[in-house]
């Protein structure tokens, strides 16, 4: 089970006008948020397995985070399987940071442009999502 996918439409919101009054559905996902703190856009693919890091199997990039990007996603639920993400260039397709565990406890993550190559930071914040 390797559950990603936009967090706002399991929940039925299409439009701002569906934030009014609207009870949160209960679809057994835990919500995480995920920014691109740089200026350049980052592929991104989370699966249930630690993609390798020298290149070699394959590693299909999920989506591409352009700079300053914010996306709400669900994610399995707690005590589901782990999930992993891996930052990948988005033109030569080759990993440039992690594998990294999308640990419990946290569910913000901000993706980082390092000096030699892209890191995940972890966060907690509390929220009514």
């Amino acid at each position: 089970m390797n559950i990603v996918r936009d967090f706002n439409m399991d929940q039925g919101i299409r439009h701002p006008g569906d934030l009014g009054q609207q009870i949160r559905r209960d679809i057994n996902v835990r919500y995480i948020s995920l920014n691109n703190s740089s200026r350049r856009p980052i592929g991104v693919a989370i699966n249930n397995y630690m993609c390798p890091m020298d290149g070699e199997g394959p590693v299909d990039i999920l989506f591409i985070m352009q700079g300053g990007e914010t996306r709400h996603l669900s994610i399995n639920p707690i005590g589901g399987p782990a999930q992993f993400i891996t930052l990948l260039d988005p033109s030569t397709k080759r990993v440039v940071g992690g594998p990294d565990i999308l640990s419990t406890p946290s569910n913000s993550f901000v993706l980082r442009d390092g000096l030699n190559k892209w890191y995940v930071q972890k966060f907690y914040q509390a929220t009514i999502r």
